[in-house]
């Protein structure tokens, strides 16, 4: 995977939340079947997580109507919890293969006054 298409997407988003609870989000099969489909009204019903430097990432969400969507990844960074970084495909288009790329960090401290 490579930035040969020059397009680049960046969200930027802040939580109120750990960056090591942020990171497990994307790492823990368990919570991301609660919070990883395309639509509010898809659900995450299997999701495979080998989290390693080669290891490979699965999820597998469902329509409303019942239909399936797959998609995969492989894992490329793995800087916990301060960046992840992993390939991402979804099934019905292989070609289409992204790189997906999360930092996180923890609040600054306030100064005191």
């Amino acid at each position: 995977m490579t930035e040969e298409s020059g397009r680049v997407v960046r969200i930027e988003r802040t939580f109120a939340a750990p960056a090591e609870d942020v990171f497990d989000a994307w790492t823990s099969p368990e919570v991301i079947r609660r919070w990883l489909h395309c639509a509010p009204d898809w659900d995450t019903p299997e999701a495979e997580v080998d989290l390693r430097v080669g290891g490979k990432v699965r999820v597998v969400m469902r329509k409303p109507d019942g239909t399936e969507v797959e998609a995969q990844g492989e894992y490329t960074l793995i800087d916990r919890p301060h960046r992840l970084v992993m390939t991402w495909t979804f099934d019905d288009d292989p070609s289409n293969e992204q790189l997906s790329s999360s930092r996180s960090r923890s609040p600054r401290a306030r100064p005191r006054c």
